[in-house]
């Protein structure tokens, strides 16, 4: 090989691979952007509603889950894996026994 085919071949390996990076870059920011409009509507829709406050701002604090979650799962964590780490984040709900 020449040097000429050796440098179009990293021109143009290197322009494709800055390109995707860029688009994975402006993916991830456009995907966070969503993510924020989406909890601020669900967040107006549960005010009009008169949801209580309390659960209003637990599910806003709670919004950056779901990306965590999808990359878990990505990774092949299991469905227990990731239900314990809950678990230990957030306890496990007992409901009160009266009689």
């Amino acid at each position: 090989m020449d040097m000429q085919a050796i440098h179009q071949f990293l021109t143009t390996t290197a322009t494709e691979l800055g390109i995707k990076i860029l688009a994975a870059i402006a993916f991830w920011f456009i995907g966070r952007w969503l993510i924020h409009r989406v909890i601020d509507v669900m967040r107006a829709a549960l005010n009009r509603n008169n949801i209580d406050p309390t659960l209003i701002k637990y599910l806003g604090s709670k919004r950056l889950l779901l990306p965590h979650i999808l990359d878990a799962v990505e990774n092949h964590v299991t469905v227990g894996e990731i239900s314990h780490r809950l678990r230990r984040v957030w306890g496990e709900y007992r409901e009160a026994v009266t009689v």
